[in-house]
């Protein structure tokens, strides 16, 4: 089970947050909540960035993905993965380009 052990990425302060109680860790598919909040916008609907709660950082919620892909290359991602990544970077990208224009 994903234990939230992170670190931010600008002051590598701890985000693992408090333990989730045993009975519902099933429901959250995790045994700790974590600290990182998520950023978004209505157009979004969905998750863009994280915030460090501590330094306040922001960084791109699917930077691992883009590292797997530039470290890996493409052959290595399922055909899934790959398609569904294709699809959250083109919402990403108009969401972007639609704040941009306001």
């Amino acid at each position: 089970m994903n234990d939230s052990k992170e670190l931010c990425p600008y002051c590598n302060a701890d985000l693992q947050g408090e333990p989730i109680p045993k009975d519902q860790q099933k429901y959250y598919k995790a045994t700790h909540f974590t600290r990182k909040i998520g950023m978004t916008t209505v157009e979004a609907d969905g998750i863009l960035t994280w915030k460090c709660p501590d330094c306040e950082e922001e960084w791109d919620k699917y930077k691992k993905f883009t590292e797997i892909i530039e470290k890996e290359g493409n052959e290595q991602l399922d055909r899934d993965m790959e398609d569904a990544l294709e699809y959250i970077f083109k919402k990403y990208d108009k969401t972007l380009k639609n704040l941009g224009d306001e």
